[in-house]
């Protein structure tokens, strides 16, 4: 039996803009339609010119409709929210996904508006926890009272739910790769420094990644290792505090800010580093790192993950397989933690590419669809 029923999948972010809830976004999408199931996205598409979008847009899977919200200078949630009810009263839908903050506040909406036709499922990263004001908190958990599943992507995910919902219903879903995004990736060597050990780490600099602390922990390891070069990847509108300390610590010319990086240029940077370091932080307004898809891709390519212990990236690095799990704030434990992958360099490698495959989107998505309650579709 064909089902021609849509998910109807409300997100914060989509591609092409950066972003890891966005590209969550976009491999969830193209795994469902890969599926034979057909998906309406709602979301927004930032960080990128019209022409980029443009072009992106126009290469989606067939399945996939996508509708951009548009920025508004007033009243910008109530036009959002006027399109998504609009569309729910006049479509017949398996169901309702919900994936970023406004995402999930959406669904209290669409309850009083539609009340509870469709089942609504809703990811959970780490960013729609975060504490906010009182009337914040407050529409959060009533929001959260009104989806009937929760996907996190983790175990720390999941724990930080159930801090403030005792009652969710949870079924982990992992973040995941598709191979096909990387496969074809040309050979290059991007760091002049050949030869040396280059770290990297791809995403938004901020506190929450934690570039600050692979910086502070640089002259240690470059005591250790001799020439260590750090290079960062990602939108870098914070990167004021980074050349401070750089400059206070004597490493001009050891520290690389690259800045925003189109996706298809991606791969020369995973191809060129030896190791990849995420020192991710929890935040004191409740934002954490629900798992880290860039740990997975950067495992695509055989290089080993340095990551840090006590938030999502414990799903996405098993400690001695592929890379290894540190205290962020402990620079002698990452310099230890980086000496022992050197030292088996080889079979973490191997392992890393494994660990990669075992976490592609199309064995993933199996688990949404068997135990999310979706209509069989042949």
């Amino acid at each position: 039996m064909i089902n021609n029923k849509p998910i109807l999948f409300i997100c914060s972010e989509f591609p092409p803009g950066p972003g890891g809830i966005g590209k969550h976004a976009y491999d969830f999408s193209r795994a469902i339609a890969f599926s034979g199931y057909n998906m309406m996205v709602y979301s927004d598409q930032d960080y990128c010119s019209d022409e980029e979008k443009n072009k992106f847009n126009a290469l989606l899977p067939e399945k996939i409709n996508l509708s951009s919200f548009i920025r508004r200078r007033y009243f910008n949630p109530l036009f959002r929210w006027k399109a998504v009810i609009n569309y729910i009263r006049s479509n017949e839908l398996e169901c309702i996904v919900l994936s970023g903050r406004f995402s999930l506040w959406t669904s209290l909406i669409i309850r009083l508006m539609t009340g509870w036709r469709f089942k609504i499922h809703a990811f959970i990263h780490g960013s729609e926890l975060r504490k906010g004001g009182v009337f914040d908190r407050m529409l959060t958990y009533l929001s959260l009272r009104s989806i009937d599943c929760f996907w996190p992507v983790s175990k720390y995910s999941e724990s930080r739910l159930l801090d403030i919902y005792k009652k969710a219903t949870t079924r982990i879903l992992p973040n995941g790769i598709w191979e096909e995004d990387w496969a074809d990736g040309i050979q290059s060597v991007l760091f002049p420094e050949n030869g040396k050990l280059n770290l990297l780490t791809v995403g938004r600099i901020s506190e929450r990644k934690g570039q600050h602390l692979v910086v502070a922990a640089m002259p240690a390891l470059k005591e250790k290792f001799g020439d260590v070069y750090y290079h960062m990847a990602g939108m870098d509108h914070s990167k004021a505090g980074i050349e401070r300390l750089v400059g206070e610590l004597n490493l001009d010319g050891f520290v690389k800010i690259h800045g925003k990086v189109a996706s298809g240029r991606l791969h020369e940077f995973y191809e060129s580093c030896d190791i990849f370091i995420m020192l991710s932080t929890n935040q004191p307004d409740g934002d954490f790192e629900g798992f880290g898809i860039a740990l997975l891709e950067a495992n695509y390519f055989g290089k080993p993950v340095v990551g840090s212990k006590g938030c999502g990236i414990e799903d996405a690095i098993l400690d001695g397989f592929n890379g290894r799990l540190v205290n962020p704030n402990q620079p002698q434990e990452i310099q230890e933690a980086i000496q022992d992958i050197l030292k088996h360099y080889e079979q973490y490698s191997l392992r890393s590419r494994q660990w990669a495959m075992k976490h592609e989107w199309k064995q993933i998505i199996r688990k949404f669809i068997a135990e999310g309650g979706l209509s069989e579709n042949d």
